[in-house]
């Protein structure tokens, strides 16, 4: 049994993948946050939405975080988002954008990142820069979520939720995804099998990799009833 999510434009299990780009044309040049002047943000849009540069303490949805040339533009800036956040983008609460630049003597595209909240993986407003958001306490990691079949919040674990990221897998057919997660999730358990645990099942995320999710194989709640970490809990009884 697995449930459907959708994280930053990517299907979870028999979804077909579509990689997210917001493409942006910004007013300002150089480096630095924006804000969406013109809404609604429609993906893929013929007519970009403009935005404006602001300071990064102030509310805003993109950070700019290097110049793209015409080569490999995506894979530059996944390169880039690596860096700037201390680990690879797709284990963050993020999704890639690249915004018009009007310096051309400095490129024509900047890589930016956005923060999101859920699975519906729209741009939230924050303060504060991204940087090192997977470094340290990695405040910008994927943990846990809490929700239903059609959106789905990430949250810290210490709150009521369903599922947990416990690792990730190549990316790969559904049967051999659903045995890799299963051996990914049980040895986040400490557990040489996940058939000891009827309790758990897998689900996962597709990203550039495959994020690999251990979820309640029940759940009475609108969010879960876990509370609290599934790692090395073994047979224990599950975290309420």
């Amino acid at each position: 049994m697995r449930t459907k999510i959708l994280i930053g434009g990517l299907a979870v299990a028999m979804v077909a993948t579509v990689v997210l780009w917001w493409h942006e044309t910004s007013g300002d040049s150089g480096l630095g946050c924006y804000v969406r002047e013109s809404s609604p943000l429609a993906q893929f849009a013929s007519v970009p939405a403009k935005t404006r540069s602001v300071g990064c303490d102030e509310s805003h949805e993109f950070e700019a975080i290097g110049m793209l040339g015409l080569t490999d533009p995506e894979g530059l800036c996944r390169r880039e988002a690596e860096e700037f956040l201390g680990g690879p983008w797709e284990l963050s609460r993020t999704v890639l954008t690249t915004l018009g630049s009007h310096d051309p003597m400095n490129g024509t595209l900047m890589c930016a990142l956005a923060e999101i909240a859920d699975t519906d993986q729209k741009p939230v407003a924050r303060s504060g820069s991204l940087r090192n958001g997977l470094r340290g306490t990695r405040p910008l990691a994927i943990t846990c979520l809490a929700g239903d079949d059609d959106h789905a919040r990430f949250i810290d674990c210490a709150q009521p939720h369903a599922a947990e990221f416990v690792g990730t897998v190549p990316r790969g057919e559904d049967d051999a995804t659903e045995t890799a997660c299963a051996s990914a999730a049980a040895r986040y358990l400490g557990l040489p099998s996940l058939e000891q645990r009827t309790d758990l099942q897998v689900n996962w995320l597709n990203r550039d990799s495959t994020l690999c999710l251990a979820v309640e194989a029940t759940t009475p709640g609108a969010d879960g009833t876990l509370r609290g970490s599934l790692k090395g809990r073994g047979t224990q009884p599950l975290p309420r």
